[in-house]
């Protein structure tokens, strides 16, 4: 072989050793272009994830602050009610006026500003038209209310015809069930409340935990009431066979 064909051939053969690099980079670069595509995406994907995991997790906790605070609301709502342990009844037109002013009292002793009131020793003097506020608050408008003097073996609210008030003990010492509202379900304004009776509890019962419904009523309440939420119904939780009634 010649030295010009010997040329020619290293020539020839560099050139292709050239193309050959330059397609394998050319190869490589697109394989890295692929690889970093890839491995953006799948960080893209972690990202979504993450967010929708994130944003899941702030409805649930969303969620859980928000039920426990409306069954907080409703707890204290039908507390004046459960101190009364009523028995069941469908529609809040069939509450027993006594039911009913009495709850209106606990409602007064718990939550309204006592300060307001002229004292007689230890008892507040409560106007009627007090008591019937609070009724309507509990039970809603239109209410049909007897006056008189409420009595049970722990405790009195003596009525005054002539002053048209209430006799009411400003603290009075009774010892009674307080609400817990364990399910809470409905659509719109009306809202069905699972509620345990919680029986007056020893302060050991307490630290250990061991506290537990003595029985269960199916509360039924109305949020569109002209004084807002309003009770319309205390049944029987047929899920457990409870009565009310029953101390």
């Amino acid at each position: 072989m010649s030295e010009n064909e010997l040329d020619a051939n290293l020539t020839e053969s560099h050139e292709e050793q050239q193309e050959g690099a330059a397609v394998q980079q050319e190869a490589d670069s697109r394989r890295r272009q692929t690889n970093f595509l890839a491995g953006l995406l799948v960080m893209i994907m972690a990202v979504i994830g993450l967010v929708g995991v994130g944003e899941a997790a702030v409805r649930g906790i969303d969620k859980l602050i928000n039920d426990t605070d409306r069954k907080s609301r409703m707890e204290r709502f039908i507390y004046p009610v459960v101190i009364c342990d009523p028995p069941t009844t469908e529609q809040s037109k069939g509450f027993h006026s006594d039911t009913m002013i009495e709850a209106a009292i606990w409602d007064i002793i718990l939550y309204a500003d006592r300060s307001r009131y002229e004292m007689d020793f230890d008892y507040m003097i409560v106007p009627q038209v007090d008591v019937e506020y609070h009724a309507a608050m509990l039970f809603g408008s239109d209410l049909e209310l007897e006056h008189r003097t409420i009595s049970t073996s722990d405790y009195s609210f003596y009525y005054d015809e002539e002053h048209s008030s209430y006799r009411v003990p400003e603290k009075p010492d009774y010892f009674c069930y307080s609400p817990v509202v364990e399910e809470v379900s409905g659509q719109g304004t009306v809202y069905t409340l699972r509620v345990g009776y919680i029986p007056p509890t020893p302060a050991w019962r307490f630290i250990e935990g061991d506290i537990t419904p003595e029985k269960y009523m199916v509360y039924v309440v109305d949020e569109s009431g002209p004084h807002g939420m309003y009770l319309v119904s205390i049944k029987n939780d047929t899920e457990t066979g409870s009565e009310s009634g029953v101390n």
